[in-house]
């Protein structure tokens, strides 16, 4: 792919696609992750996770989705609230239930602090997703 043919592709502007490769931006939106995934051709996680991760069918979740979902399993694991998990990471409680209503487009930033409150990385959080949408 040519830049600009890419960032047709994906519908980013060809200046989006260059900060990106040189690290410009100090965090990047969930729906920008979304189809850069999509554009590749690959899920979100192949994006975020480290290298070593065990690869894991997504059930074609969006990365929202997945965000979404798996903030919500990992919070109430630990049997808290959004009002906890606010504390412990440094995150307004309405950003928070905004991502688990999927009306909030999160940063990886917010969800780096997220996992980490969470204990768990943020390519964990996305590797974390189980075969079938009934286990979430």
């Amino acid at each position: 792919w040519s830049t600009r043919a890419f960032s047709e592709h994906v519908r980013l502007s060809t200046g989006t696609l260059y900060e990106l490769e040189h690290a410009k931006y100090a965090t990047v939106s969930l729906d920008t992750v979304d189809r850069l995934a999509k554009g590749f051709g690959v899920h979100v996680s192949t994006l975020l996770r480290t290298p070593g991760l065990k690869r894991e069918a997504r059930d074609g979740l969006s990365a929202r989705e997945l965000a979404q979902q798996l903030v919500v399993r990992l919070r109430t694991r630990r049997a808290w609230t959004q009002e906890d998990l606010a504390a412990n990471s440094q995150v307004h409680r309405t950003v928070i239930a905004g991502i688990e209503r999927q009306k909030r487009n999160a940063s990886l930033a917010v969800l780096e602090r997220l996992a980490q409150a969470l204990e768990v990385s943020l390519a964990e959080l996305f590797a974390a997703v189980p075969h079938s949408r009934k286990h979430l």
